[in-house]
């Protein structure tokens, strides 16, 4: 993370969510104008697929959410209906630290949210659309060539589990 956005974080989010945060009357022209233009920029974070669903990065339409779900099966990941907000500030908690089973799941969310992204992108540029178990075996597929790199791995019942999950050889 660079100097501009710790500082931003640090001195004008303070813990909060960017999108929901209310601009205050004493701040900077440029810091009102950035919080003012954010309804223009949320649309850009969801599209409308042919079908009529929406789809949307943060896992709240059908499409994505059935993407992530399966994700969050193979990871041992508890199903949570919570808003992206709390499902962040729980994931941050609860995934520290560099075990195998903790990479796993920060891989299978990062692998999520950008096949979910390149959709979007396929979707809008290309007029191209895949179902969300096409989207899935992509991710499946990028996230045991990931954990099968880790030779490491301690041979715990959790960390076996999930290798079995996503069919890793290292078991």
């Amino acid at each position: 993370m660079n100097s501009r956005s710790t500082w931003i974080r640090s001195n004008l989010l303070r813990g909060r969510n960017f999108w929901t945060i209310k601009a205050p009357e004493n701040c900077s022209w440029a810091w009102g104008k950035i919080l003012k233009l954010r309804s223009l920029a949320w649309p850009k974070m969801q599209y409308i697929i042919g079908d009529g669903m929406t789809t949307s990065l943060f896992f709240e339409c059908s499409y994505t959410k059935a993407i992530w779900w399966h994700v969050c099966d193979r990871c041992d990941i508890p199903r949570m209906t919570k808003g992206w907000e709390e499902w962040i500030r729980w994931a941050t908690v609860m995934w520290h630290g560099k075990s195998f089973v903790n990479f796993s799941r920060k891989l299978g969310f990062a692998a999520a949210v950008y096949y979910i992204w390149q959709e979007r992108n396929a979707r809008i540029f290309a007029g191209m659309s895949r179902t969300p178990n096409l989207v899935f075996d992509q991710i499946e597929c990028i996230i045991r060539e990931k954990l099968d790199l880790m030779r490491k791995a301690l041979p715990t019942d959790e960390n076996i589990r999930i290798q079995s999950a996503w069919r890793v050889n290292n078991i």
